[in-house]
């Protein structure tokens, strides 16, 4: 399976929020992100992205293909 890289963000990008109670990340995507019909599509976090703000723990992130995303038919 060849990748091809969609977006890519910094923990510091104007995309990336945490929730008002500090236990959410929210992204803001392109809608052209995922454009391709009946494809599947991965969401990768590199360890360090962001780190726990009382400890300064870093968060482990999320490695390549645990959370895939499906698109259906257009």
């Amino acid at each position: 399976m060849e990748d091809n890289l969609r977006e890519s963000y910094s923990g510091e990008s104007d995309n990336c929020q945490v929730s008002l109670d500090n236990t959410t990340l929210l992204f803001t995507i392109i809608p052209s992100t995922f454009n391709q019909p009946n494809s599947a599509y991965y969401i990768k976090i590199n360890p360090g992205f962001a780190q726990f703000n009382q400890s300064l723990e870093s968060i482990s992130g999320i490695s390549k293909y645990k959370w895939t995303i499906f698109t259906g038919i257009f």
